[in-house]
């Protein structure tokens, strides 16, 4: 796996499979091992192969690491060629003046983000636009369900005669499956703009008037009046767990000074391109740094 072609997901399973290796490893050497509550063929092999699993799977994370170390020197140049990409007087500019002598904060408005689409912005007809998960963030999310739920239920289900026992499994498969749906349904969470009503909001859509203004005191939804600019910005994303990488976000500038977040992914062009369907579609500028 080249470093330039490392994507976080594809990173983060491998490393997470290297981890568990090694832990099982790790555990069948103890004489009082949890490693014990699996059905005894499983862990009868895992006993046999436990210096297998230890040694490879350390093996596998001083590889990633080397990976990781080489991916975060590519993913420093790409933020510098990024930042070339858009003219200097433009940004210039637009970090200068602003919009409209409205002075514009240019801090990523969200930590963190994705190196990879996590989000899409689909049309609603002429009056709106709806921000959902794309469904490759849908199906990682359900990974974890659809692997370890069943695994985790499935022993269970083969420990039923040995009481308390079971307990342990059951409860790990339904903490799987409760993060699968966790992920979908706040990592990347929907958002609607309605011209009708004349709202941007997060949350599902058909939602009250008064619920709108709920979710403007809390910082997640504006009249359409207000917005004054779309702003693109990127961010160098670092993190000990997962190698370096840039995130873009698209954020709506408010008249207040406020912005409030709508994609923050690591596609590029697919945000640039959403940024100025939207810019459009609101009639304002659209700002880019």
């Amino acid at each position: 796996m080249a470093a330039a072609q490392l994507r976080l997901p594809t990173y983060q399973i491998l490393n997470l499979i290297a981890g568990l290796l090694a832990m099982l490893g790790f555990l069948a050497f103890w004489p009082v091992s949890p490693i014990r509550l699996l059905p005894e063929p499983i862990a009868e092999a895992i006993h046999a192969g436990r210096w297998v699993l230890l040694i490879g799977g350390l093996l596998a994370q001083v590889w990633l690491l080397s990976v990781r170390v080489r991916h975060n020197r590519r993913s420093w140049q790409q933020a510098q060629a990024d930042a070339a990409a858009v003219p200097l007087a433009a940004r210039h500019a637009a970090a200068q003046s602003g919009v409209k002598g409205l002075k514009v904060d240019w801090s990523p408005l969200n930590s963190g983000g994705a190196n990879f689409q996590t989000q899409q912005l689909l049309a609603r007809g002429e009056q709106g636009w709806v921000v959902a998960a794309t469904w490759r963030f849908v199906l990682l999310c359900s990974l974890f369900g659809a692997i370890g739920g069943p695994l985790g239920l499935g022993i269970a289900f083969a420990e039923l005669d040995k009481g308390a026992k079971a307990l342990i499994p059951l409860l790990m498969g339904l903490v799987f499956i409760g993060i699968s749906w966790a992920l979908v349904r706040f990592a990347a969470p929907r958002k609607c703009f309605d011209r009708r009503v004349g709202w941007y909001w997060q949350g599902r859509e058909g939602l009250t008037d008064q619920q709108r203004h709920a979710l403007q005191e809390r910082g997640k939804a504006a009249p359409l009046h207000e917005v004054r600019a779309v702003q693109v910005l990127a961010e160098l994303v670092t993190d000990s767990e997962a190698p370096s990488f840039n995130s873009y976000e698209l954020n709506l500038v408010l008249q207040s000074g406020q912005r409030l977040n709508v994609m923050d992914h690591g596609k590029r062009d697919v945000l640039v391109a959403d940024a100025e369907r939207l810019a459009r579609w609101l009639d304002v500028p659209l700002l880019m740094r």
